[in-house]
């Protein structure tokens, strides 16, 4: 089956939306119980991801992470280092936190590695572009803005060390 994906200025999260409902139909008929391909998750926007929508339409039939989506995952990674390159050591470790947990603390992160929360603020507001931001009370938890990102980046983490 076909999916065309019709986008207009005025209308960018109707025809998305209704593109990533059908991807996520399509996905559970072929892989039935396979997240990887869920867009409906918490966290996906369709208006902020249609790069997201667009690449998983090409990798219905295709393995999960098609030469396109991986080029995107991987220029943003590149913008992550860029802005944190006086800060490499310390936003490594960051990110090895952020792609173990789905959702943490600026708190929990500075606990662990035993350094200023100011320290880790700085670097995650460097990523904010690349994360989810969700209030819990008085503490805000931040987690990579979506899952298939934060696997990538483990699968990408893992090869290198």
């Amino acid at each position: 089956m076909l999916v065309i994906l019709v986008c207009t200025p005025s209308s960018p999260s109707v025809d998305a939306s209704a593109a990533s409902r059908r991807v996520h139909s399509l996905s559970e008929e072929k892989n039935p119980g396979d997240v990887s391909l869920n867009m409906t998750e918490p966290g996906f926007n369709d208006e902020t991801n249609f790069m997201y929508v667009k690449e998983i339409l090409a990798a219905i039939n295709e393995d999960i992470y098609p030469p396109n989506l991986q080029l995107y995952y991987h220029n943003h990674l590149e913008k992550m280092n860029s802005a944190t390159s006086k800060q490499q050591t310390m936003a490594l470790q960051v990110l090895n936190l952020l792609v173990q947990e789905q959702s943490i603390s600026i708190e929990i992160i500075a606990e662990r590695l035993d350094v200023d929360e100011y320290e880790i603020k700085v670097i995650l507001d460097k990523w904010r572009e690349f994360l989810h931001l969700e209030s819990r009370g008085a503490e805000i938890h931040y987690s990579v803005y979506h899952a298939s990102f934060r696997d990538w980046l483990r699968q990408q983490m893992k090869s290198r060390f």
